[in-house]
């Protein structure tokens, strides 16, 4: 005989989006640990990804959360076999004083609304939490394995997602054979008008998300009303995400831009702002020096990789990473005006190399100015590059011709 396991999962999630798939916690513990809604408050005209200083906070405190976290909701040691975080990775933190094992579903990058002067201390609990139990981490894609493996040096099991929660299945409705669903468009209007020029020469009707009245009000039963589409179109905006892969689940035939690098890099998993680099583990240490001329009024040395070290030399009196910052004094001799800065840098002969060949990301701060032959490196990791059966698309009239 075979036992049967029979699970029963319990959803506490804070995210904006959780109503769309009834996940949002119902413990007020939950949101008085987590202290929402404080979190949702963006700073006005803030930057991308800039705003959230509230949310950004926790993590700065996240030894005290996790505290309040245990002291609020302590009860659960008793009554939960397996704690799962996933967004962002930092929460993960929460569960550290329980003894349930952990499992961390990665979809995001690690850095992601940790700030930068938490990142070195969040980087190495995320290495002891690697190296002694109770967690185990899983990336939810093909890409998020390449870019923690650069990021990180660990090559992490992926579990991709399965959009087995839509129920839904491809049933093109014959009444209505040249009606395609387009998704992703809602932050790209720019394109409606040629697509509805191209769709009035070809016969087909362009259906977006907000034009399904099942759809806006979340009636059950609205993934199978997707499925009765003639096929979609997808134009993403990130390197994977749950509407395209739950529509892929489903067996509706999916047609994605030929370019695919130019589109998916606009959202978190390509921020370089979250993408500081973390030195594989090393063997061997040694300790080098570096001398650096600055002008007068500098006060920052270059930025070096979060895994290296940076000890006290005469002429850099504080040392803080990601920067190493400095203060003049008598030691430090003058050259034309300017000042020597001589740094000492904890380091190794035997650090693992980058196993790719440019950062995973393709643009700067902001996600602006792509760099097309990283772009093009980059999203060949992308479900939309790895997963079969997906068609692919150059032009709107092509595409129209095609479908």
């Amino acid at each position: 005989t075979s036992a049967i396991l029979q699970l029963h999962f319990e959803a506490h999630s804070v995210s904006w989006y959780c109503g769309h798939h009834e996940a949002c916690t119902e413990d007020a513990r939950v949101r008085e640990a987590l202290e929402v809604p404080a979190i949702y408050e963006v700073r006005e005209h803030a930057g991308y990804l800039d705003g959230f200083q509230h949310l950004e906070s926790l993590s700065l405190r996240m030894a005290d959360v996790s505290r309040r976290f245990h002291t609020l909701l302590g009860e659960l040691e008793s009554e939960v076999d397996l704690f799962v975080c996933s967004i962002p990775a930092i929460w993960c933190r929460l569960y550290e004083h329980f003894s349930a094992p952990v499992l961390g579903y990665l979809d995001q990058p690690l850095f992601l609304f940790v700030p930068p002067e938490a990142r070195a201390g969040w980087a190495e609990d995320f290495e002891r939490m690697c190296e002694s139990g109770p967690y185990a981490f899983v990336a939810a894609s093909g890409f998020m394995v390449e870019q923690w493996l650069w990021q990180t040096g660990r090559r992490l099991p992926v579990a991709r997602y399965h959009g087995l929660h839509a129920r839904g299945r491809y049933a093109p409705d014959s009444r209505n054979p040249r009606q395609v669903l387009v998704v992703s468009f809602a932050h790209r209007p720019y394109f409606r008008a040629l697509l509805r020029a191209v769709a009035g020469d070809r016969g087909v009707a362009w259906v977006e998300f907000g034009d399904i009245p099942e759809w806006r009000a979340g009636v059950p039963g609205r993934y199978q009303v997707l499925g009765e589409y003639h096929a979609a179109v997808v134009i993403p905006y990130d390197v994977h995400f749950m509407k395209a892969l739950e529509l892929y689940y489903m067996g509706v035939p999916l047609w994605v831009p030929e370019d695919v690098s130019m589109w998916a890099f606009s959202w978190t998993q390509a921020n370089p702002s979250v993408m500081e680099h973390l030195t594989p583990p090393c063997r061997a240490s040694r300790t080098t020096s570096q001398r650096f001329w600055l002008s007068p009024g500098e006060n920052e040395l270059p930025l070096l990789p979060l895994g290296l070290v940076p000890a006290p030399a005469p002429c850099a009196l504080n040392v803080s990473l990601p920067f190493v910052s400095w203060k003049p004094s008598a030691a430090c001799p003058g050259e034309d005006g300017r000042l020597a800065v001589e740094v000492a840098v904890n380091t190794t002969d035997q650090c693992g190399s980058w196993v790719h060949r440019a950062p995973p990301y393709c643009a700067q701060r902001d996600l602006v100015t792509l760099d097309y032959e990283v772009c093009a490196y980059w999203a060949a990791f992308s479900e939309f590059r790895t997963l079969p059966f997906i068609q692919y698309f150059s032009s709107f009239q092509g595409l129209a011709a095609d479908i």
